[in-house]
């Protein structure tokens, strides 16, 4: 089995992951940073040094115009325009017009070479020194954290850590970068360079503090959003277990209600149709077998669904006498569909209940099922006598309908769609609507 460089970093602890990722991001930022300041070295930039100045006294310019001259220091100064304009400020308006051009010409600095190398190395020496020193900094984070319950003691004692990592890191990052122009001879230790190197330390101990709190808040960060997923992982593993049992108690509501039915229907055969109370005695026999095999998963192909109402429905023929017909006219594309376990059964039920159960002559209920856009509409219709106003079967249902009612918000929130009619006030027709779904295994 191939190992992927994905799964391979993803195998580092941590600390090496991030601060890997985040150096070299801090290189690539400060390429670009040092590629930006190249090109900014490519425009007109004017340096007054002492060579520029004997340069000036060759050319006869009168020694008070150098005197001021030397008081504009030793810096680069940045396009023409505002080196003309401090000229004018030190000189005045006739000397800086009189002296010009021979001041141009000897404090005009050419563009610089491009050395990637030299631009390169010391965010390498910098960043990548961080990286090996990430494993450090996380201790540090995890012993002395920085939140709210940390006493200030331990905020103390890492900000002291602290201060002492960013000093050996501009230490070590100082020498590294130095090391190989000296051992190829390139660079020599002069009094100069000390010089150069000793008073920017404080300046570059500061930096290195700075990058070490943007470290330090990456960290952070990262510890946040591991404990939030992890939070969210755990309120939704505690949110499903709820569903689970809610779905559970629903259907052991549900169970006790058909075979209280079921047996009281076997019941009232005992006496005057033993063969039919035999069969119906067998019909339950099947249809507990197939919902014991079924128990355990609360979403079925609603070919098996349709399995259970037949049955149920087979049951409630012999009960009636053969008065009862049932019809169906359900969509081969949607027999694949997954709906709720026994979520048509009461819909059926309340069909035979409340649209055939007081009539003397016969009755038609008609199952029916079809793919809607992304959803699966199926029609429970009977022919009975209907109500007036239908909407308050929903709004006062029995245990049947509110199972229904519970079991499809639990199962698919607010996508999905159930309602009772009763055209002209008569038959009555249970409508759901829910997202049509397929088992993927």
């Amino acid at each position: 089995m191939k190992t992927t460089r994905s799964s391979r970093f993803k195998s580092l602890p941590i600390p090496f992951r991030y601060i890997l990722l985040a150096a070299f991001i801090f290189i690539g930022i400060y390429v670009f940073q040092s590629y930006i300041s190249y090109m900014m070295r490519q425009s007109d930039r004017f340096l007054i040094s002492e060579e520029t100045l004997e340069n000036l006294r060759a050319e006869k310019v009168p020694e008070a115009v150098i005197e001021n001259l030397e008081k504009l220091g030793k810096d680069v100064i940045w396009g023409e325009e505002h080196f003309y304009n401090m000229l004018k400020s030190q000189l005045g308006q006739e000397a800086a017009d009189t002296y010009r051009g021979v001041i141009f010409k000897f404090t005009f600095q050419r563009p610089e070479p491009f050395n990637l190398m030299e631009q390169f190395s010391f965010s390498a020496s910098n960043y990548l020194l961080w990286a090996l020193l990430a494993p450090l900094v996380y201790n540090i984070l995890q012993a002395y954290p920085l939140d709210r319950q940390t006493a200030f003691r331990k905020k103390t004692i890492h900000f002291s850590f602290a201060i002492l990592l960013a000093a050996f890191h501009e230490a070590a990052s100082t020498v590294i970068y130095f090391l190989p122009p000296y051992l190829s001879g390139q660079l020599m230790i002069s009094q100069n360079l000390i010089n150069h190197v000793v008073p920017n330390y404080p300046a570059g101990v500061v930096g290195r503090f700075v990058e070490y709190c943007i470290i330090i808040g990456a960290f952070i960060a990262i510890d946040y959003y591991k404990k939030y997923r992890d939070k969210q992982l755990e309120l939704i593993m505690v949110e499903k277990e709820l569903s689970n049992a809610q779905l559970n108690a629903l259907k052991m509501q549900l169970h006790p209600h058909f075979l209280f039915n079921t047996l009281h229907t076997i019941s009232s055969l005992m006496e005057k149709n033993i063969e039919g109370a035999q069969k119906v005695v067998s019909q339950l026999g099947h249809l507990l077998r197939s919902i014991l095999e079924q128990d355990q998963k609360h979403s079925i192909p609603l070919s098996e669904e349709i399995k259970y109402i037949s049955s149920y429905l087979d049951i409630e023929q012999v009960r009636f006498n053969d008065r009862l017909q049932i019809e169906y006219d359900v969509s081969k594309e949607t027999l694949d569909a997954m709906v709720p376990n026994l979520i048509l059964q009461p819909l059926v039920e309340n069909a035979v209940k409340h649209g055939f159960s007081k009539r003397t002559d016969c009755g038609v209920i008609k199952v029916s099922s079809r793919r809607l856009n992304g959803f699966l509409e199926i029609v429970i219709e009977d022919d009975g006598k209907g109500v007036p106003n239908p909407a308050a079967v929903l709004a006062n249902p029995g245990i049947g309908i509110q199972n229904v009612k519970d079991r499809l918000k639990q199962m698919y929130r607010d996508e999905f769609q159930f309602e009772i009619k009763s055209p002209n006030h008569h038959g009555f027709i249970a409508r759901l609507e829910i997202p049509f779904l397929k088992d993927e295994g």
